[in-house]
């Protein structure tokens, strides 16, 4: 998470240099353009000479005092407007027009302060919360139970493409149930590739082709939405981070090398701290440059979005200089290969390189996969402790560990001193942390807090650590004493200082590592918080329990499982067997508990501060008690699915997003062209649901315009748009439903290009592992393939059946 005490420009206005002939900095009233127009009728009154000549009298008068007096005041004498006097940080991260004067119209939606700064931008000042405007009728009801073969139209129709039997008695009591997918390629690796589907757009359009009436579900507006933002934040990482990111490690390489060489120069070969620490600053920037630039296997001389063009390939050229070379070399050899545990050539400390093994979904595009490399070698830590009797397993021997503080400190200054590059990172950080998730730890902004508070605002590196300094040692000590009494909020990822393991790997880290707050939670639910397994092990034989340790230690809870993270936002209740058994231990009410009180002093920035607490959010917006009351379905099953799908939407956003091509493309054109029994699709009446989707999606974009991420009309803007766009579209067709009106031709057509817009060409991974202590094995939680979701609704003066795919949930 980017500190609240970072400041940053998103864009600055009228520098001081020009403020003199820049009148648009003077308040204007009315509608002209021109400030002298509308003194011209004054000029022409014949009764207002003598005023004037009164006034061209005391200009003169003025003028010469100036001129003859006052001749020896120079211009740096001229006091500046507030704001424009130099102090960069006083005018800093005021933020664009977006938020004022019209941009995308964001302040008629929002409340925020015109004067509001940059560094205290959260998402969630662009949330609202939706409306849910809608004429609900009575005439949803059903009049459950009924009998689902006799009083369904198409019952006879859908059964026949689709074995109900196992379902009849749920749809006659309850209007719906999920099924088991039929047409899964796993069950059916006989039949025909076009008759399997294991996706939410291939269930669709097979769904269309055997003219079954098509259910936009939500669980497909989850799927749709969490697929788009994936897409959006990947585009930015490619289109816009990267570059950003080769600017700034350029622009604080050149300083940091300049600076090394002019020190080196003027010293000689000397042992000087100082002077390894401005070294190894110059080969960390050195190294992420090595790293962000184009292999010769990257460039293609044809057009591929997937290559650098040899255009870029000279744009982003980086030479490491003849000092660095060999360090350099032995460093990037070791995060290619990603094997191994080995020394570091430029931190002096041991580290594990497999960290740098590249996801799949960075894999394909040359940029992406230089910019996560890059990224992950920005997390890197310059310690704040080194080897002592208190912390035997720290990284570095106190000389080593001086060095990597003087960086560290230079670095910081460096930021300090160089306000765009500041402001370049901060809008790459507070991004990143929204979608990715960034632990709450030391950067620079603690350690420049410390420097001046410890030195002054004008402090000097050079001097405070010189190697004749008496006092150098004892600053260093007094700035680490300083820097360790910084704490972080536990579930914000920070780390706990009490316990000597920590200690290694706290420290400044440029970029923070990723976190999400469910590793946190997942730390409190098991041993030896928990306590002892209440009931008798041999319950365990049933396979129900996935929580406990399987080897030696049987009674006690070695992992989690998912519903330990919806418990948190909506109550599971005791007669939900698999919950119960899974949490059937001495302590595990009263750190659930504990967990449940931080969450009560959440607002909507807290909320929505990054994809994590935002997936929670939604989610627990249709799972509160009545949300779902304006249609009939409201029972113990359907709350049940829709624990499932916010299980689902939690999965699915720490996994890689689909790749999808057109579905018009596939097959020469055809698929999707098939007319389906259209006049009974329907949207699940989940009004709530597609309305916050639609108010994050609208938060998402107006922040990422408000920081200047992206521009209108840029590909990433218009997808946001058309994401937003299609959502409201949806939340109207269901305000219509709950209203009691049929859907018209406009609406049937909407449904059924919405469900088949598209074709997974590649399909992402979709198992995740939970975390899990000692020797147990890990619970996977996985959303791999669909289910089928059968609805039955009102249709004029009879009922109908519609069909559409639901997330396939599984814990195993």
């Amino acid at each position: 998470m980017f500190d609240s005490k970072e400041k940053f420009n998103i864009k600055e206005k009228n520098s001081p240099e020009k403020i003199s002939d820049d009148f648009s900095v003077l308040p204007m009233q009315g509608e002209a353009k021109n400030p002298f127009l509308s003194y011209l009728n004054y000029f022409q009154n014949p009764g207002s000479i003598a005023a004037i000549a009164f006034i061209l009298i005391l200009a003169l008068g003025i003028f010469s005092y100036f001129i003859f007096i006052k001749k020896d005041i120079g211009a740096d004498s001229v006091e500046a407007p507030s704001g424009q006097n130099g102090d960069i940080n006083n005018s800093a991260g005021i933020l664009p027009d977006i938020l004022s004067n019209g941009g995308n119209g964001a302040a008629d939606k929002i409340n925020i302060p015109k004067d509001l700064k940059a560094e205290d931008l959260l998402f969630g000042h662009f949330y609202k919360e939706p409306t849910e405007d809608c004429g609900c009728s009575e005439s949803l009801s059903l009049g459950l139970p009924i009998n689902v073969k006799t009083d369904v139209a198409n019952y006879y129709d859908v059964s026949r493409k689709i074995n109900l039997d196992s379902a009849v008695q749920q749809l006659s009591q309850e209007g719906f149930a999920a099924l088991d997918n039929p047409f899964s390629g796993k069950n059916n690796k006989n039949s025909a590739s076009d008759q399997q589907a294991d996706d939410f757009y291939g269930m669709y359009n097979l769904l269309g082709e055997k003219e079954i009436p098509l259910l936009i579900t939500g669980d497909f507006l989850i799927y749709y939405y969490q697929n788009v933002l994936k897409q959006v934040y990947k585009d930015i990482e490619r289109d816009v981070f990267y570059n950003d990111l080769w600017r700034i490690n350029k622009s604080f390489y050149e300083i940091a090398n300049s600076r090394y060489r002019e020190s080196r120069d003027s010293a000689g070969i000397v042992n000087d701290p100082v002077l390894e620490g401005q070294r190894m600053e110059a080969a960390y920037f050195a190294v992420a440059m090595e790293l962000l630039k184009p292999d010769p296997s990257q460039i293609s001389a044809e057009a591929d979005d997937n290559k650098f063009s040899a255009i870029e390939a000279e744009e982003f050229e980086f030479n490491s200089p003849a000092y660095l070379k060999d360090d350099i070399e032995r460093e990037i050899r070791l995060i290619m290969e990603a094997k191994k545990k080995d020394k570091s050539s430029i931190f002096l400390y041991a580290r594990d390189y497999q960290e740098f093994k590249i996801p799949q979904n960075y894999e394909d595009s040359a940029k992406l996969r230089n910019f996560y490399l890059a990224a992950k070698w920005m997390n890197s830590v310059f310690p704040l402790h080194y080897a002592d009797s208190e912390c035997q397993d720290c990284l570095l021997d106190k000389d080593d560990w001086a060095i990597n503080m003087i960086a560290a400190c230079l670095i910081t200054k460096d930021f300090f001193d160089n306000q765009d590059l500041k402001n370049q990172w901060a809008k790459i950080y507070k991004v990143i942390s929204f979608f990715s998730g960034l632990r709450s730890g030391l950067t620079y902004l603690h350690y420049q807090d410390v420097l001046v508070d410890s030195f002054g605002g004008d402090y000097d590196l050079t001097g405070i650590f010189a190697l004749d300094n008496p006092a150098g040692e004892e600053n260093l000590a007094k700035l680490r004493e300083k820097i360790a009494k910084y704490e972080f909020s536990e579930i914000e990822g920070g780390i706990n200082r009490v316990e000597s393991s920590n200690m290694p790997s706290v420290g400044m880290r440029m970029l923070q590592q990723s976190y999400w707050p469910d590793d946190y939670i997942f730390s409190r639910l098991i041993n030896p918080s928990t306590g002892l397994y209440l009931s008798d092990v041999k319950n365990f034989e049933s396979g129900v329990n996935l929580t406990n340790c399987k080897t030696e230690r049987p009674a006690e809870r070695c992992g989690g499982f998912g519903l330990d993270v919806i418990n948190l936002i909506y109550p599971i209740g005791d007669d939900n067997d698999y919950f119960r058994e899974n949490t059937n231990y001495q302590n595990y009410a009263g750190q659930s508990a504990y967990l449940k009180n931080q969450l009560k002093y959440f607002n909507v920035g807290s909320w929505h501060s990054n994809s994590f607490w935002a997936t929670l959010s939604i989610a627990k917006s249709f799972l509160e008690p009545g949300s779902n009351s304006r249609h009939p379905y409201e029972s113990d099953n359907w709350q049940n699915k829709n624990i499932d799908s916010s299980l689902a939407a939690w999965v699915n956003l720490r996994l890689p997003a689909d790749e999808l091509i057109s579905g018009w493309q596939k097959e020469g054109g055809n698929l999707g062209l098939v007319k389906a029994d259209s006049d009974y699709n329907y949207v699940e009446p989940d009004i709530k649901l597609a309305g916050e989707l639609a108010a994050n999606a609208r938060m998402l974009l107006d922040a990422l315009l408000a920081l200047e991420v992206i521009k209108e009309p840029d590909p990433t803007c218009n997808k946001l748009n058309a994401l937003i766009n299609k959502l409201e579209e949806i939340k109207s067709i269901i305000a219509k439903e709950l209203s009691g009106e049929q859907l018209g031709n406009a609406e049937l057509e909407v449904i059924n290009n919405f469900a088949k817009q598209f074709v997974v060409a590649k399909s992402g991974a979709k198992n995740i592992e939970l975390p899990s202590a000692g020797s147990k094995k890990a619970v996977v939680d996985s959303i791999e393939g669909v289910k089928l979701l059968a609805l039955v609704y009102n249709y004029g003066n009879k009922k109908v059946f519609a069909v559409g795919p639901i997330f396939n949930y599984q814990e195993r």
